[in-house]
Order: C-alpha cells, then sequence, then structure tokens
C-alpha cells in the first residue's frame, strides 16, 4: 500500500477560502482519480493556519 499525506500552510487570513477549495474542489476530484482506494482528509491540529492532510 502506498499512503501519500501533505501538509498545507495557509496565508493568514485565508484558511477559510482554502477549506472551501479543498472540500468542493480537490476531495471530490482525488475521489474521481482512478486506482486511488480511499481519500481521507484530516483537521488542523496545532498552529492555526497548518493544514495535515491524508
Amino acid at each position: 500500500m502506498i499512503m501519500r499525506v501533505f501538509k498545507v500552510v495557509t496565508t493568514p487570513g485565508k484558511e477559510e477560502e482554502f477549506a472551501e477549495f479543498f472540500h468542493t474542489v480537490a476531495i471530490p476530484l482525488l475521489r474521481r482519480t482512478e486506482g486511488l482506494v480511499e481519500v481521507l482528509p484530516g483537521a488542523p491540529r496545532g498552529a492555526p493556519g497548518v493544514i495535515l492532510r491524508a
């Protein structure tokens, strides 16, 4: 199994805009990717503006 984990650091004040894009564009696009078994978006932990996703 291969797992990709990525970390996003948003521009201060752009967190809501990024979250909207991530949930309405990026996640649906990932879910349509052939061969991808599962998408597990994470929630922010720690410093504001740092979002960890797997």
